[in-house]
């Protein structure tokens, strides 16, 4: 007796529609755990923050750079765009310290304050994932007096 290659190892038939519902039942599956994936956030916000952090500590350093070039840091109100531009007032800014203004991994733009709060130099933060300062997801680097001498 001849068996057709779809009843080898089965006491039936195998049926186009057995088939589809496997495929099925795994789509949903793999649906799910993307959902669980999306839900739980760990990972990506936690890569998120680091990279937040990565961000701030490379305008901090070409904050030091542009202090060291033009004997003061950029006011609040030429940002850390004049680590971009020369503000215009600077005759000692001779080359951009950033090829572009960053932006922070939830899509906001860092902010940067001077002086600080509390008698800090400067201020870099970001708004973090709800894009509002002021809360407990911001991501912060205060300048010290004793570290910016």
């Amino acid at each position: 007796m001849k068996l057709h290659p779809s009843e080898i190892g089965h006491g039936e038939p195998w049926r186009l529609r057995d088939f589809l519902l496997v495929i099925a039942n795994i789509a949903v599956f793999l649906f799910i755990v993307d959902i669980l994936r999306s839900i739980d956030g760990g990972p990506s916000q936690d890569a998120k923050q680091k990279a937040a952090m990565a961000d701030i500590s490379m305008v901090k350093e070409q904050l030091q750079m542009f202090k060291l070039d033009n004997g003061r840091y950029p006011t609040t109100t030429e940002d850390i765009q004049a680590l971009v531009t020369n503000p215009g007032n600077l005759p000692r800014w001779n080359h951009p310290y950033l090829d572009k203004l960053p932006i922070d991994p939830w899509q906001h733009p860092y902010i940067y304050r001077q002086p600080g709060p509390k008698g800090h130099l400067f201020e870099v933060f970001s708004t973090g994932p709800d894009g509002i300062a002021g809360n407990a997801d911001d991501i912060h680097y205060l300048a010290a007096y004793e570290s910016a001498k």
